[in-house]
């Protein structure tokens, strides 16, 4: 079975309709892998790098962290949800008939393809994990 990349933005959880995305999400028959936006988490990035000054490499770097914590945000409201940083963890979610967040920090880490700067978004990277994961379908 083709698996489905997922990219769900973090603007969702200031619009008030995360929950009942994710509510779709639970009924899913197929493999599924959720990537999460950074939603406000990023925006504080972008904020804290103007007042701080900090370099791009720093602030990509914490980028990944806001998609981290969208993530677990997404996990507390959707029981099925569960956390993935490998691929293999997701794989493992799969069988068990889960639904893995991607926790991009891990498989970003060494992949020079990915550059470190403001210059790739949350929905390039979801690109990038579907490149990775083979024969997927993104949405």
């Amino acid at each position: 079975m083709t698996a489905l990349v997922l990219k769900i933005g973090g603007s969702l959880a200031e619009s008030g309709r995360l929950r009942a995305l994710l509510g779709l999400v639970r009924r899913a028959r197929r493999s599924v892998v959720v990537v999460p936006g950074g939603g406000p988490f990023a925006d504080a990035v972008r904020e804290t790098q103007a007042l701080l000054r900090f370099s791009d490499e720093a602030a990509h770097d914490m980028a990944l962290l806001a998609m981290h914590q969208m993530a677990e945000a997404m996990i507390a409201i959707e029981p099925r949800l569960v956390a993935a940083d490998t691929l293999i963890g997701m794989e493992r979610a799969w069988r068990c008939r889960r639904i893995p967040v991607w926790l991009p920090a891990k498989l970003c880490a060494g992949d020079r393809r990915i550059p470190r700067d403001w210059s790739i978004t949350s929905d390039g990277l979801a690109a990038r994990l579907a490149e990775r994961l083979g024969n997927v379908e993104v949405a």
